[in-house]
């Protein structure tokens, strides 16, 4: 090539013959570089093991004809801009190859992993900025027995015509990110035992997904749940062990491996259910789901009187509960005159999948939560529900607002006294709907943009201040200087243990357009730490930032509302120092409520039975 390529070189690999270009060593850099191969040639990047090539624009794959452009063995490819492959990547020795790339376009490539492999594509990482990855047409080929490894940027997307995991307990398809809806990803072969699996921190990372060839062993994972009911072709994804937070639907094809249903790893899902304590309409008024028995009649909605056909209960200590379990087990409080003039007449607490019928429709309660006057309820040290069963799946009154009765999804093992109805000989229950049930979409805004604008109107607000503050050693310091995002904290003496602590929002539950379910505090672009003739800058990518961060965000790094300050950048403090928050702005809201306000929902409060908390199914 007349000699070794520099940053400000553009280098392309052409020609007519097949022929292999050797990348070895760390100290490998162009601008661009192209691999293109004439017809019926091959022309190989191959990496040696440790090696780095670092290309400050774009890389490109190209395949003229019949030719084929390779990139081959386990180093580390680093492309500040993007990856176009019409070639093939391939990672068939043992070891791992890395690719970083902003944008990734394969409209015909190939990516092929070997059984001792692992080929870790990056996309959107870095720091840099956040490219959109998508695999547009002709899709990528995960081959064997090897594993990949797919990371992108949070707010990224991955669109697949056609992706393909192996045949073998040894695949694995990772991806971080979301897979773009209408996408399609198929389970190879029928040996099964593949796995492919989602973000660990993202719900939705294959909603409107097609999911072809599942069956026998495979498995999906998504948010660190495995999947766990199949319903025909319908596959719904949970995460909370016994009884969980329903996340996804996922559309399935191919064959069911016996009775209609897929095989799964294990689980259940959750019931529609009432905490102990609530008051549900009978012919004879307002009565404690606690004290209702199998034959009392409850007022329905549309179908007149029906009598109970069972009751089931499940109850946990709330201690006991994980904390990544909390908020699939523990109930939603829906407060008093939340949803209109005196609806409900008294706080309703149920759990979060319980239907609530609102404008014609069902919507799950956990779809509700505006973090003002729909909350999630933590206050109790045991929470036991109870699901009632009519004959007929039907609306009812609990406290006065419209929710639904029990309906049986095989789900009913999940209740402590399933065996009671197994000994009545029950016959099965109503599996269809009363009413269609909204998830997502222009309804469901409409019903969280009618009970914001009544939240509003009852005094609760949000507000851009974040009120943020350092818990020092457990005293709370506010800043003694703000210069427009610049908050400066001056501490007397060292401290052991230093927390940011701020309002904290779910942006999902105070923006109907938002699909972030995260906790977040405030956007932290940087610290500093000044004392003892030091001066520490602390960026927002810093491993050190853990205990209470989120992952690094380009350039930022969200907080939970209470993140620690590393121990180890405290110990290098000794005596009076100060702290410096950098945050960002983002536009981000905080429910509070004005003093003196929710005169409308308080007033329509009514006190409880004393006793132990109890929820309804």
């Amino acid at each position: 090539m007349g000699g070794v390529p520099g940053s400000g070189d553009d280098v392309t690999l052409a020609g007519t013959n097949t022929y292999v270009m050797n990348v070895t060593g760390t100290g490998n850099v162009a601008n661009s570089v192209t691999v293109n191969a004439a017809n019926l040639k091959i022309v190989s990047l191959a990496f040696a093991s440790g090696s780095v090539l670092t290309v400050g624009a774009d890389f490109s794959l190209l395949k003229p004809g019949t030719g084929n452009s390779r990139i081959t063995g386990i180093g580390s490819l680093q492309v500040g801009g993007t990856l176009t492959n019409a070639g093939t990547i391939i990672s068939i020795v043992a070891g791992s190859m890395v690719i970083n790339a902003a944008r990734l376009i394969s409209s015909t490539g190939t990516v092929q992993i070997g059984a001792t492999s692992t080929l870790d594509l990056q996309l959107g990482a870095g720091g840099g900025s956040i490219g959109i990855a998508a695999f547009t047409s002709g899709g990528v080929l995960f081959d064997d027995v090897g594993a990949l490894t797919i990371t992108a940027a949070s707010v990224g997307n991955l669109g697949f015509a056609n992706l393909k995991i192996g045949n073998s307990a040894t695949s694995a398809l990772t991806i971080a990110g979301t897979v773009t809806s209408g996408s399609t990803i198929t389970f190879a072969g029928t040996t099964n035992g593949a796995s492919l699996i989602g973000s660990a921190t993202n719900s939705k990372a294959f909603d409107g997904v097609t999911i072809s060839g599942f069956g026998g062993a495979d498995i999906i994972v998504v948010n660190g749940a495995d999947t766990e009911l199949v319903s025909g072709t319908s596959l719904k994804v949970y995460n909370g062990g016994t009884a969980g937070l329903l996340l996804d639907t996922i559309t399935l094809t191919g064959s069911p491996i016996a009775n209609g249903t897929y095989s799964l790893t294990s689980g259940t899902i959750t019931a529609a259910c009432y905490l102990s304590g609530t008051h549900l309409l009978t012919d004879a008024g307002e009565v404690a789901v606690d004290d209702l028995a199998i034959g009392d009649m409850l007022i329905t909605a549309d179908a007149g009187p029906q009598a109970i056909r069972w009751i089931g209960q499940r109850a946990y200590l709330a201690g006991l509960i994980n904390v990544h379990h909390r908020d699939a087990l523990l109930p939603i409080r829906i407060s008093a005159g939340a949803l209109s003039d005196n609806v409900p007449t008294r706080d309703l607490m149920v759990s979060p999948e319980h239907m609530i019928a609102l404008d014609g429709v069902l919507v799950a309660a956990h779809n509700l939560v505006n973090g003002s006057t729909i909350t999630r309820f933590d206050d109790l040290e045991v929470v036991k529900y109870f699901h009632i069963e009519l004959d007929q799946h039907a609306v009812i009154f609990a406290e006065g607002a419209a929710a639904e009765s029990y309906l049986d999804t095989g789900n009913r093992n999940m209740f402590t006294n399933v065996l009671e109805y197994a000994e009545l000989g029950i016959p099965v229950g109503a599996t269809v709907p009363c009413l269609p049930i909204v998830s997502e979409g222009a309804v469901l805004a409409a019903i969280r943009g009618g009970i914001a604008a009544r939240a509003e109107a009852c005094g609760f607000t949000t507000s851009a201040d974040a009120e943020l503050h350092l818990l020092v050693d457990g005293v709370s310091l506010y800043p003694t200087a703000i210069n427009g995002q610049s908050f400066c904290f001056d501490i007397a003496q060292s401290a052991r243990d230093v927390r940011m602590v701020s309002r904290s929002a779910v942006p999902a539950e105070i923006d109907p357009a938002s699909a972030d379910r995260r906790r977040l505090g405030v956007a932290m672009a940087g610290l500093t730490l000044s004392g003892n003739g030091l001066s520490i800058d602390v960026l927002a990518g810093e491993k050190l930032l853990s205990d209470g961060f989120y992952p690094a965000d380009g350039g930022h790094r969200w907080t939970n509302g209470a993140a620690q300050v590393p121990a180890a950048l405290l110990a290098l403090m000794d005596g009076a120092f100060s702290v410096t928050v950098q945050l960002i702005g983002t536009g981000m809201e905080y429910p509070v409520a004005r003093e003196g306000a929710v005169v409308a929902l308080a007033s329509a409060r009514a006190p409880r039975r004393a006793g132990a908390q109890r929820l309804v199914a």
